[in-house]
């Protein structure tokens, strides 16, 4: 895997990851690589809305009104991970 150094990091904010692993019994390193995951990898709920909203926007259109109206394949099951 690859490796990230950041460098220049407030005192504050080192302080506050600091204490943050610490109340999650974790190292910061690992505190850091979590927060990095949760803001930044795409989650299922979040790609099902960004569908969704594509979905919505596009029946204003009567030209894609056929298309749209078609049978569609069903919604992807929820419990389904995107994180392999």
């Amino acid at each position: 895997m690859p490796t990230l150094t950041i460098r220049n990091v407030e005192p504050e904010i080192h302080a506050a990851l600091r204490q943050k692993a610490a109340e999650n019994g974790h190292s910061m390193e690992a505190e850091a690589r979590q927060l990095l995951k949760a803001n930044l990898a795409p989650n299922q709920e979040s790609m099902l809305e960004l569908v969704m909203d594509i979905h919505n926007r596009l029946k204003g259109y009567p030209e894609l009104a056929e298309f749209l109206d078609r049978e569609q394949a069903p919604l992807p099951d929820p419990t389904i991970s995107f994180d392999e």
